[in-house]
Parts: structure tokens; C-alpha cells; sequence
């Protein structure tokens, strides 16, 4: 059998990625272009699209006058929710694309399947096999293929406020139940404000995993072979649990990272929120009225006693076959960042992000660092613990469609046109009737 000829929904879906949080700024504008020879001082150049906007001019630079090798980079459109559908078409048309691109770790096995990416493997990528956090290598690579490099993941965290929590009579939760009980407390203390918001279908899908739920089973080297679950007993629970909370108005529904968020959480109206380590930026730069009054603890547990935690989000760099430079591009794609301690301390300082790297992640610089906005406390030690017990979701051949699909199955309990308990069920049959009109062999 061939392999299937995977197509995106014309229209952009409603999944936020962790990129999708930051808008563009245009520290460096450039044409598109692919890699080449001969330019400036006939070094070799490599245009690299996607990046972490607080500190792309300031790493580029530093690679640039430290290699040989010259990086190119493109804002290409990623905070303003064009990045993919321009890399689609650049590689769809063969012509404009990237040499090197950021990519969400979760669409890795769909560019997989288009033949959009360059093995690794055989430019020393599979070397680098130890480096990086053992589930998100899990992700980008099958045996001694590699297709991405990873920078970032996000373990989930409960971030709170545990004064305003005792004010309403409400414990720290250490269990789901528990987690219910302080919402409804923290609701009746004060009617503006909640300890959280619901987030997108990426967000339930890192629930669900630490819940014990499965959605795919999927291999690299099966291409063409699909396992969907979806519609297991513990993904049902997540759902109901917490269409549960919503129905009852225990959790805002307002669209997270919207203004309307920003708004609610400047002015003091969350009490906590369940999102990933790389939220926290977000926190410090919004709620600046509550500083040095937040504190950040493990999400709460199905079973008490257990200490299973979810990820959400994670991104790395992959190289497009249409770089010019094959082996240029796959240099830049492993060592952007690589084992290069400046880079890793902007990751980790400038753009706060919970490094892939476990050099960087296991650092003491980064472990021991008190943070004064969450009261001097070494937060980072929490958010290694979490991302050590971290189940990352499985992702599918068609993560994008996956999470378009999903999202709008979530849209429609939540305006009542579909039972909570019946989200996944509604889910899985969206998903493998699609996924066998794309040819794949559903198991």
C-alpha cells in the first residue's frame, strides 16, 4: 500500500500551540528564501522559519558569530496563526520552503507521512541519542532515524494563590475530588473569580494522558498503520469531571490567552490555574497586582498517593527536504541550540522555557533558582519533578486535523449540542472515518 496522501482542513483550526501564545514582533524581517552559497562572505546560510520571539535576534547572532555556518531567520507568520499553512504550501508547491523549521513535537509523524522532513540520523543526529529527555525523544525519532531536534516541553503544574485558597476555606488539592471542592469555595468567596480556565483540546489531551488515557498507537516505520482508542474510560472521566465543573460554573470557559484572560488575571480573578511550566511567563508579565502571593504544585491526582503528571506542548527544530544544504541544514537543526550553554541559559532565563535537554534541564543553576514571583520559591525543582512523571500524548499521523476535530467536539458540549460524556465517542468516530478515507489501516 502506498502511502496515504494526508490532507489538512482548509481552514485554520482552533488549536493553540505554545508558539501560537506569542505574538510576532518582527525583530528580523527577511525575504523568503532557501539555502544557499555565496552570500555576504561566501559562507554557507541557512534560513531557519519559527522561533521563541523574546530572544530569536539575540540567539541568532550568537550562532552566527560562533559558526560557520550562517542562520537566516524568517517570522514567518507564527504568532499570528499562519506559520503551518505557509510551510504546507511552500512544500506542497516544492519551492519556498525552509531549510530549517520550528515545528509542535505533536505534528512530527504527520510531516512524517508527507515526506516533508530530512532523517537526522545520517548526519549524526542519532549521536544525540542521551541529550534530550527520554519521552520527547521518544517523539522524533525511531531507532536510528531522527527528525527534529527537541528545545522545550511543558509538565503540567497547578499554579494558585495558597492565601487567597485558605481565605475560602480550601486546601491545596491534592486529588481531582479535592480539585472540585476548592472550585466550588473559591466561587463562592468571590463570584469574579475562578481557580481556573478550561483550555483547548491539547490541553485535555495532556489530562487525559496523565489520567491514564490512550488516543493512537502509531510507529515511524508502519506508516500506512493506525491504532485508534480515543474513546477509553479514563479519557471519559477527564471529560465528565470536567464538564462536570463547567456546567455547574466551578471553571471559566473564557478563551484561554485571549484578552478577555489577561483582563480577568490582571485584575486578581484566578485563584489558580492547571496549565503547563511555560505559563508561568505569562503569569509573572499579567499579574503583576498578585506578585510574590503565587505558589506552584503538582496537578491534582486520580488516586491519592499517586504522583502522575501530563505535558503539554513541546516544540524542536526539523529540516525540511527542500533544504539546498542537506547537511548544513542538519548542522544548524542539531546545534541552534545543541550543548551550547548561551543558548540554553536565553532559553532558560530570556524565554523561560523547560529545556528538552537534560544537561540544561538537570543544571543546578536551574534547579536552585528561587523565584521571587512565586514567593522565592525553587519552582523549577517542581517542574522537573512533574516533567519526570510527565505521560506525553500519543500523537497520530494527522495531529492537526486530530485536534481540529477534537476542539470541535468539546465546542459542542460546551454550547449543549453534545453530552461531556459523549466528546470522545463523538471524537473517535470523526477520526476513523477520516482516517480510513485517507487509506490508513485502522486497528
Amino acid at each position: 500500500m502506498s502511502s496515504p496522501q494526508v490532507i489538512r482542513p482548509p481552514r485554520p483550526g482552533p488549536e493553540i500551540s505554545r508558539r501560537g501564545l506569542l505574538a510576532a514582533t518582527g525583530l528580523v524581517a527577511s525575504a523568503l528564501t532557501g539555502c544557499s552559497r555565496g552570500v555576504d562572505d561566501g559562507r554557507p546560510v541557512v534560513t531557519v522559519w519559527g522561533g521563541f520571539e523574546s530572544m530569536n535576534a539575540e540567539l541568532i547572532a550568537h550562532f552566527n558569530d560562533t559558526h560557520e555556518i550562517q542562520v537566516r531567520w524568517v517570522d514567518n507568520g507564527w504568532g499570528i496563526g499562519q506559520y503551518y499553512q505557509k510551510f504546507m504550501t511552500a512544500m506542497y508547491a516544492g519551492t519556498g520552503g525552509p531549510d530549517v523549521f520550528l515545528t509542535d513535537l505533536s505534528l512530527v509523524p504527520h510531516f512524517v507521512v508527507q515526506d516533508y522532513l530530512l532523517d537526522l540520523g545520517q548526519y549524526g543526529g542519532a549521536e544525540d541519542t542521551g541529550d534530550y529527555d527520554e519521552a520527547l525523544w521518544a517523539q522524533v525519532s525511531q531507532g536510528g532515524q531522527v527528525y527534529a531536534a527537541p528545545v522545550d516541553s511543558g509538565p503540567l503544574t497547578f499554579f494558585h494563590q495558597p492565601e487567597r485558597l485558605a481565605e475560602a476555606g480550601a486546601d491545596v488539592p491534592a486529588t481531582w475530588d479535592e480539585f472540585a471542592t476548592a472550585a466550588d469555595r473559591v466561587r463562592s468567596a468571590d463570584e469574579d473569580a475562578y481557580l481556573a480556565v478550561m483550555g483547548p483540546s491539547t490541553w485535555f489531551a495532556a489530562l487525559v494522558a496523565q489520567a491514564g488515557g490512550t488516543f493512537f498507537e502509531y510507529d515511524l516505520t508502519e506508516p500506512t498503520a493506525l491504532g485508534v482508542t480515543i474513546d477509553t474510560e479514563p479519557a471519559n472521566a477527564v471529560m465528565e469531571r470536567w464538564g462536570e465543573m463547567i456546567q455547574a460554573d466551578l471553571i471559566d470557559t473564557t478563551a484561554m490567552f485571549s484578552t478577555e484572560m489577561d483582563a480577568r488575571l490582571a485584575r486578581g480573578g484566578y485563584w489558580g490555574l492547571v496549565s503547563a511550566s511555560w505559563y508561568s511567563w505569562q503569569i509573572e508579565s499579567k499579574a503583576t497586582s498578585t506578585a510574590g502571593g503565587w505558589r506552584v504544585a503538582g496537578i491534582p491526582q486520580w488516586r491519592r498517593g499517586e504522583s502522575v503528571s501530563g505535558n503539554w506542548g513541546g516544540s524542536g527544530y526539523a529540516v525540511s527536504k527542500s533544504a539546498r544544504d542537506p547537511e548544513a541544514a542538519a548542522y544548524v537543526c542539531r546545534h541552534l541550540f545543541g550543548g551550547d550553554e548561551v543558548a540554553w541559559d536565553m532559553a532558560m532565563w530570556t524565554a523561560k522555557l523547560f529545556p528538552a535537554r537534560a544537561e540544561a534541564r538537570d543544571s543546578a543553576e536551574f534547579l536552585g533558582e528561587h523565584a521571587e514571583f512565586y514567593g522565592g520559591q525553587m519552582v523549577n525543582e517542581l517542574h522537573v519533578e512533574s516533567g519526570s512523571t510527565a505521560v506525553v500524548p500519543d500523537f497520530s499521523p494527522f495531529d492537526r486535523y486530530f485536534t481540529d476535530t477534537f476542539d470541535q467536539a468539546i465546542f459542542d458540549a460546551l454550547h449543549g449540542r453534545l453530552a461531556w460524556s459523549d466528546v470522545m465517542s463523538a471524537t473517535r468516530d470523526r477520526i476513523v472515518r477520516y482516517a480510513r478515507e485517507q487509506a490508513f489501516d485502522v486497528h
